[in-house]
This record gives structure tokens, C-alpha cells and sequence, in this order.
């Protein structure tokens, strides 16, 4: 897979004492190299850390 693009993304996490938690993450996109497949580019997935479109962690 060949690395398309990267953008930031920001979730909100659990706050720490009084004192709000933000998350910033890198995202990588990636071409498809099949040409079959129906997306020509995918973002990697954050499965245990949010899920697709969230704002908030998962905890």
C-alpha cells in the first residue's frame, strides 16, 4: 500500500482532575493497489481508540 496522505485528527478523551484531555492523532491514507476494490483510498483505522467519525474515545 502507498501512503496517500496524512491529516490531523482530534478526540476528546476523559478529562484528568479538572483539566480537559485532548487527543491529537496523525491519520495515513492509503491508495488501494487492487484495482477490483471499490475504494480508491482508505484512512487506517483507529478500532481501539475511537470508532469511524467519533469525537470521543472509546472509554
Amino acid at each position: 500500500m502507498k501512503i496517500h496522505s496524512r491529516y490531523p485528527r482530534h478526540l476528546s478523551d476523559l478529562s484528568l482532575m479538572e483539566y480537559a484531555v485532548m487527543l491529537r492523532v496523525q491519520v495515513r491514507r492509503f491508495f488501494c493497489s487492487n484495482p477490483a476494490c471499490a475504494r480508491k483510498t482508505f484512512a487506517e483505522p483507529f478500532a481501539d481508540l475511537a470508532v469511524s467519525h467519533a469525537r470521543r474515545t472509546n472509554r
